[in-house]
């Protein structure tokens, strides 16, 4: 099949759209952050404000099912399954305020959010690195104490498929040792929208179920890998069995 380069040029134009969106809001946030002193009012304003015009210029719309879930407990180590680049506006435009992330430190050189990156003081990991990575994990931990929800990936690195990966237990070391919920936010779709590998965003709308919060303060360090397992078999299960607008998706 030969490609339609109407639709092709469409979702250039729309990608180039919310590119240039998530950039005027993020200069403005910086002359806010400059104006006020403030960098977290500055990142909340990304987060909300600038990734909904860019998703909205980008043709991209959220179907969310548990939204309840995303303010029930703050802060909040918030988990996802990582289906392509755009998870990063998808994840902020849902937890909007007062959060940063976790990424592996080769995201730090992506223009597209590095500027984003360094205004939310993400934590780059470098997956190489033990002695680093934990070093890292250790500053964020110190982020949540001040209020900070962070936003995980504990698959780290994104799905080529769409099928879930094997989850790393950082994610929930950081929320028990923070003494935080896990937020489990399960994606279906954004792998379409913005397949691995390519630069454009085609327009649609991404499924997004919110789970209800994990209390994994007991867990236990012999069971810990046990417990992980349960988390991602949910993300599992709610990939094969959608819920609807009124189901309980805890």
């Amino acid at each position: 099949m030969r490609p339609d380069p109407a639709r092709a040029g469409g979702a250039l134009l729309r990608t180039a759209a919310g590119a240039v969106g998530l950039s005027a809001a993020t200069a403005v946030a910086l002359g806010l952050g400059a104006l006020n002193g403030s960098r977290r009012r500055a990142v909340n304003f990304v987060a909300s404000a600038g990734t909904e015009l860019s998703l909205a210029l980008a043709g991209v719309e959220l179907d969310v099912v548990g939204e309840e879930h995303l303010w029930s407990r703050r802060p909040a180590v918030f988990v996802f399954n990582h289906q392509s680049a755009l998870d990063v506006l998808l994840i902020a435009n849902l937890v909007q305020r007062d959060m940063t992330g976790v990424v592996k430190r080769e995201a730090s050189h992506d223009p597209r959010f590095a500027v984003l990156g360094a205004l939310a003081g993400v934590a780059y990991v470098d997956r190489h690195d033990h002695g680093q990575a934990v070093g890292a994990l250790s500053d964020v931990v110190r982020r949540i104490d001040d209020g900070v929800s962070i936003a995980i990936a504990p698959e780290g690195t994104r799905s080529r498929t769409g099928a879930v990966g094997p989850f790393k237990t950082g994610a929930f070391h950081m929320a028990q040792q923070a003494k935080v919920p896990v937020v489990p936010i399960v994606l279906r779709g954004a792998g379409v929208l913005m397949p691995p590998g390519s630069l454009l965003v085609h327009p649609g709308t991404v499924g997004v179920a919110v789970l209800e919060p994990i209390d994994v303060s007991g867990w236990e360090e012999d069971g810990f890998h046990a417990a992980v397992e349960t988390v991602r078999r949910r993300f599992v299960d709610t990939l094969e069995h959608w819920p609807g607008p009124s189901e309980d998706v805890g």
